[in-house]
């Protein structure tokens, strides 16, 4: 039996149920950086509509850690916002950089969490909501 064979199936199958709910087709290097971390190459991140946000979004939905709520987040400032979720802020990248930003981030992840919700990976999802 070839682990590598079977672990590239199950990765296929994974992409194939993210494409699918989200309707979008992801490209190699969004697959690359949401399966193994490899950075999205610097010319393309540094250009908009480049599917990095997307990417972000779909990662902070299946992290680990306290649930988030968006509004009370938003409320706060950006400083005491990092203090208080630095896994989120560490996976939004340059989409935290002003809070207008911030929080199209966050109402864009809720989005597609719930469209991921309705994968059989719904039990692996963070509770992210706008309350």
């Amino acid at each position: 039996m070839d682990i590598s064979k079977i672990l590239k199936s199950a990765e296929s199958d994974f992409i194939y149920i993210i494409n699918t709910a989200l309707c979008i087709n992801l490209t190699q290097y969004q697959i690359d950086y949401l399966l193994h971390d490899i950075n999205i190459p610097p010319e393309i991140e540094r250009y908009r509509r480049t599917g990095t946000s997307t990417v972000r979004a779909i990662k902070l939905c299946f992290s680990k850690g306290k649930p988030i709520y968006g509004k009370r987040l938003i409320e706060k400032d950006l400083k005491k916002m990092s203090l208080e979720y630095p896994d989120v802020f560490a996976t939004a990248g340059s989409d935290c950089l002003d809070k207008k930003r911030f929080r199209m981030f966050i109402a864009y992840a809720i989005r597609i969490r719930e469209q991921l919700a309705e994968t059989k990976y719904k039990n692996d999802l963070r509770e992210i909501k706008w309350r």
